[in-house]
Order: C-alpha cells, then structure tokens, then sequence
C-alpha cells in the first residue's frame, strides 16, 4: 500500500515544513507475527435438540485489527444439513449450531485465523453428538481450593435436569469425590432436580 504525503501537510509548530509532495510506499512485514487461535465448545458430548456454540473469542495476534475467519467442517462422521455449511461460511467470532443439523457420531470443526499483516493459523476442536437423550448436569464453581478440617463434613450441590426436548421419566445420580488420591464414594439425595451430597473428610 501507498501513502501519499501532500505539500504543507507535514507541519511543526512554527508552521508548514518545506516537504515537496512524495509518495511513501508501505511494504507487509517479511516474517508477521503468527495468530493464536484458541476455540471453545462444548464440555461433553451433545444430544438431541441442543444448541451449541465454538468461540474463537480468546484468540490472540489480530495486530489491532479485525481477523479474517474461516471456518470449515474438516471432518464428519455422519450426515450434515447444507444450513451448517452456510453458518461457518458467513461466521466470524462466534458460531451457532443446533445440534439437530448432525446425526450421531464425530465432528471435526477447523478454524484458519488470518490478521492483517498475513499471518495466519489454524486449530481444529471435535465435537460428538450421540445417539441417546442425556439429562443436563451443572457443578457448582468454586474459586480456588476450599479447605475443610478433619472430621468436619462439606456440603455441595449440583443441579440436574432432563433434556429439554424429553422432560418425561425419572432421573437417578451418583457421585465420587477424589480425596489425595483415593477415590471416596459419596451418598446423593435426589430433591426437585438437584442432588445434595455430603462427604466426610477424613484424611
């Protein structure tokens, strides 16, 4: 690219510098700095009547400018509507799908960032639909470590539910908890879609 640099346009305090027009020509880096692409999606595997999402929002070195997005479908493993190839054409940071789209079975999403000064990369993340309806499980997010003293017990609970597209059925849960490496089973109470469970420290 060129910039062109017209006669007064350069200046100092004391007024118009004697700079006679000229033409400065600016050259891309011959090594650019390479993007760092980062993609999130789902933490487990998806089922019937989900929507999902991957986000590239955490990738780095766009150089203060907008990337280039593509997004491609690398690899399937089952049959795939033409709406998902329409999606990843036009997405950018952040990509949409329901997971009716896919039939059961493995799914190899690609994304090529490219910045400015044409650096470019790429990653890939798998996503699985499977087969059966399974029921929606939420921890609780704990900030750091909790410290507890021995013999005293610690509370916690999750939140479970049906799928959203079957609410029929009953739901049954079990828990471990990992205590310096011995795996300790806990007891659960199912109340109203959550599930209480209490283990008592004794290490």
């Amino acid at each position: 690219s060129t910039i062109d640099l017209l006669i007064g346009a350069v200046i100092s305090l004391s007024g118009a510098l004697p700079v006679p027009s000229t033409t400065l020509t600016v050259e891309s880096p011959s090594h650019p700095i390479n993007p760092t692409v980062v993609i999130t999606g789902p933490n487990s595997a998806v089922t019937f009547c989900e929507t999902f999402e991957l986000s590239s929002s955490a990738s780095t070195g766009s150089g203060g400018r907008t990337f280039t997005y593509a997004w491609s479908l690398a690899s399937s493993a089952g049959i795939v509507s033409t709406e998902v190839e329409d999606t990843l054409n036009e997405a950018t940071t952040l990509v949409t799908l329901s997971s009716d789209s896919f039939s059961a079975g493995s799914y190899v999403f690609k994304l090529t960032l490219t910045n400015w000064a044409g650096g470019s990369s790429s990653k890939m993340i798998t996503v699985v639909k499977v087969a059966s309806l399974q029921p929606t499980v939420t921890l609780p997010t704990l900030s750091g470590y909790v410290s507890v003293k021995r013999t005293v017990g610690m509370s916690m609970a999750a939140q479970i539910g049906p799928p959203s597209c079957n609410s029929t059925g009953s739901l049954s849960s079990s828990a471990e908890f990992y205590n310096t490496g011995d795996r300790v089973r806990a007891a659960l109470v199912g109340f109203e879609r959550q599930i209480f469970y209490r283990e008592r420290v004794t290490d």
